[in-house]
């Protein structure tokens, strides 16, 4: 009787192994290609892939509930793309590539790693996202924050030649913006490169290579207030009012100026006025001449 019921007990966990992994990966395939706001809670039951328990299957399966929702007439929910005509206009100079960071202290349980979250746009309409655990245990805030903009400043690279490639000379020709709402992340990378503390002494070659490219103006590390950082849903579960917010970001578009975000901070601005000023206007930029020029011509 035993036997039988160990071999009951194993043909169990063999089925309930088979059904999740099937349907793990049809939900995992969603949000890869159609639906963004599903990759984290995907990729949190993911690591219970080797040995899955019924609370796993249950959650897997609520998943598949949400996409099955989204289909629903009264609720279609679908990753959609759209021309926007502000990109036509010949007084457009910014680069048409813009994203968004985030990153969460210690996130998993487990192995106490952060999670690394960031969406990359073009012309205003998503072209890539991520959501994955740090390679390595952080210490600080600080440095989880600046593992994920250093991990999101590699996408955008490549991306900012693939994009280049095509065509697109803007893409060439202006710093890409990734907003972030770390404060710290976002002065240590303005900070001189000699300067190297207890803090960031650990991590030193990625605070080098980011340097290079914001001093390179390659790049350019704004601020975003915490409840407009679409990148939050790819680190950690948000409330319902947050998750329906960065959902419609994310399936139709993000179309606000980069310049029009409120005390918008530009790193140019910092390396190339020795005043130093705190805040710029959302129409004027003292680094970028032409966007000045064309200001006083509109102006006068």
């Amino acid at each position: 009787e035993i036997r039988l019921s160990l071999v009951g007990s194993e043909m169990c966990i063999r089925d309930r192994y088979k059904l999740f992994r099937r349907i793990l990966g049809q939900v995992q395939h969603c949000s890869l290609f159609t639906h963004p706001e599903i990759s984290t809670a995907v990729n949190i039951v993911s690591q219970n892939m080797a040995n899955p328990s019924d609370r796993d299957l249950q959650r897997v399966f609520t998943i598949l509930r949400y996409l099955y929702g989204c289909t629903q007439a009264h609720q279609q929910q679908k990753l959609t793309h759209k021309r926007h005509d502000k990109y036509d206009s010949i007084h457009y100079k910014q680069n048409p590539i813009h994203a968004k960071c985030d990153a969460d202290l210690s996130n998993c349980k487990k192995t106490r790693r952060s999670r690394t979250g960031f969406c990359i746009y073009l012309f205003g309409m998503l072209e890539g996202w991520c959501s994955r655990r740090q390679a390595s245990v952080s210490l600080s805030t600080c440095e989880s924050e600046y593992v994920s903009l250093s991990s999101c400043a590699q996408h955008v690279k490549w991306f900012k030649e693939l994009v280049a490639n095509m065509g697109v000379e803007v893409a060439v020709c202006e710093p890409v913006f990734i907003l972030t709402d770390s404060a710290s992340a976002r002065q240590l990378a303005h900070s001189d490169v000699s300067i190297i503390n207890k803090y960031s002494k650990h991590i030193e070659q990625r605070v080098h290579w980011f340097r290079e490219l914001v001093k390179s103006k390659q790049l350019c590390i704004a601020h975003i207030p915490g409840d407009q950082n679409t990148s939050d849903i790819f680190t950690k579960c948000v409330s319902i009012k947050l998750f329906t917010k960065y959902r419609r970001e994310l399936l139709h578009g993000d179309y606000a100026h980069i310049r029009d975000i409120p005390n918008l901070k530009c790193s140019l601005m910092y390396t190339h006025n020795p005043m130093s000023p705190y805040h710029i206007s959302h129409f004027v930029c003292m680094c970028h001449s032409h966007n000045l020029t064309s200001f006083f011509v509109l102006r006068n």
